[in-house]
């Protein structure tokens, strides 16, 4: 079952997030250091997330590890956004071992013109982007080549792989948008980290044979737990933004992710001791009020709650109609 949207906020759970999501991000960057090979990374990161996954279900009583999918078209479009929310994860991880953690999750920030720019041509073909969610481009946009010109961690190619991830995790929003109403979002979150990590190991051991990995890991006790602990602050981060978006709604969803990634950003430009360019503050600043003002256009289109007076009587049992066509559509970034 969905959980129902509460009206308070989760403050705790997006603490939680918050931290998990900057030493996730730190640790990673760290480990890529030392064995320079993104498709190891995932596999582990996977594979343990998909670990402590299993123990909070089976603790918690849950059944969604083991629910079968009801038809098999739905379950082949399940595996393909787990493989392509995957591989987009694999890109962010690629963008760590080019680029600093901070410039990495800023340009994560356009992943909005990514959705913006295939709703237009594809997926929606007949469906009017509103002028509030075009708007809010320009802020993004601005905010993001503020902090990019002044962040000497920039690189083009890094650049490129931010954008294939934001592609393939958008490609990942729109096939769970196919299934949402037949599959329940618990069993979504466990299977997307079950064949994620499937493939990821597929992709590492074709990696490393090829010469991905450019250091051999002695696996002592030291490097296990490491990535260990790294796999766990990965797992903890997308749970609790799961928790969040399942709890809330899009727009404290959207706000609360764009602080998410100001919070991380900070955090690792004082952790790496990186000075911070006043102009990358001020770019971080406007691309978050771009990113919120997005998240208000959105739940606005999905959800609009404003009628004209005069017609409130005559489009109650509409707004009643369109709420079971609407009420799985904040289930498209279960993991975020």
């Amino acid at each position: 079952m969905r959980r129902k949207p509460s009206s308070s906020i989760p403050w705790g759970t997006i603490g939680l997030w918050y931290a998990a999501s900057a030493l996730s991000g730190v640790t990673s960057k760290q480990i890529l250091e030392e064995m320079t090979c993104p498709f190891l990374l995932s596999a582990c990161q996977f594979t343990i997330a998909y670990m402590c996954h299993s123990v909070v279900a089976r603790r918690t009583r849950r059944s969604e590890l083991n629910d079968p999918v009801e038809t098999t078209n739905s379950y082949r479009v399940l595996v393909l956004s787990a493989w392509t929310f995957s591989l987009g994860m694999n890109c962010f991880n690629s963008g760590f071992s080019i680029m600093h953690v901070s410039i990495n999750e800023t340009l994560r920030a356009l992943e909005p013109f990514v959705v913006v720019l295939l709703v237009a041509c594809t997926f929606a073909r007949d469906r009017r982007l509103s002028r509030n969610r075009l708007i809010s481009m320009l802020p993004i946009a601005l905010g993001v080549y503020l902090s990019a010109i002044s962040n000497k961690a920039f690189s083009f190619p890094g650049l490129a792989v931010t954008m294939l991830a934001n592609v393939f995790i958008t490609l990942r929003a729109a096939l769970i948008k196919r299934i949402e109403s037949f599959i329940p979002a618990d069993v979504i979150f466990s299977s997307t980290l079950y064949y994620a990590m499937q493939l990821q190991w597929l992709l590492a051991g074709v990696s490393i044979v090829h010469g991905g990995l450019h250091r051999r890991f002695d696996f002592n006790t030291k490097e296990i737990l490491f990535a260990h602990v790294n796999g766990i602050f990965f797992y903890v981060h997308h749970r609790c933004s799961y928790i969040v978006l399942t709890t809330t709604d899009l727009l404290k969803h959207g706000i609360a992710n764009a602080m998410r990634r100001v919070s991380t950003i900070l955090f690792s430009v004082s952790y790496f001791a990186v000075p911070l360019h006043p102009t990358n503050a001020c770019g971080m600043a406007i691309a978050c009020v771009g990113a919120w003002f997005h998240s208000y256009a959105l739940q606005h289109e999905l959800h609009p709650s404003h009628t004209h007076p005069t017609n409130a009587s005559n489009t109650t049992s509409d707004n009643k109609s369109s709420e079971s066509s609407t009420k799985h559509s904040k289930s498209k970034n279960l993991v975020v």
